[in-house]
């Protein structure tokens, strides 16, 4: 493989390699949601933090390593990994292929795992808000407080308590 395609075919390594650990630090996210061990996901958003930066430089490795490619090929530098392949001679291709079919691969399962970790996050977010309704309503609305003006837990009787009730 020519020099400038060994130069790509690093920094799409690179990427994939990236993708990959971001992967892994996605599916942890999803447990420690599931889990609600908040303390795991803050380290699990904190290493995604290191790992999207990895990514960005091997962003920057594939964007640089274009440059060398379109000047070989005399295409656009911001010409499309399917237009390298089809420029390159047959015996370059396969890894290239490669590449790009696993490049692929990552990115949709990424994008599956990061739709549903959104959707689980966005699921605890409407479970703890309609708890917090449910605890601090007011005797109005029929279901009760579920604590009473003393901070004990009420009876469950509508119209028992409220969490912040200040009768004299």
């Amino acid at each position: 493989m020519r020099r400038e395609l060994t130069a790509l075919a690093g920094a799409l390594s690179e990427q994939l390699s990236a993708l990959g650990e971001l992967l892994t630090l996605s599916y942890g996210k999803r447990g420690a949601v599931i889990s609600g061990v908040p303390d795991r996901l803050n380290e699990t958003v904190k290493l995604e933090l290191r790992g999207i930066a990895k990514l960005k430089s091997g962003e920057r490795a594939r964007v640089a390593a274009m440059s060398g490619v379109a000047a070989l090929f005399g295409i656009e530098s911001g010409a499309t990994l399917r237009e390298v392949i089809a420029a390159a001679q047959p015996d370059e291709r396969p890894e290239l292929e490669r590449l790009y079919s696993a490049l692929a691969a990552a990115q949709g399962e990424l994008s599956a795992i990061n739709d549903e970790n959104g959707r689980l996050i966005k699921s605890q977010l409407e479970y703890t808000e309609a708890m917090l309704n449910v605890m601090l309503a007011s005797d109005e609305s029929g279901y009760g407080a579920t604590y009473g003006g003393d901070g004990q837990i009420s009876d469950g009787d509508p119209g028992s308590g409220s969490l912040f009730r200040f009768d004299a």
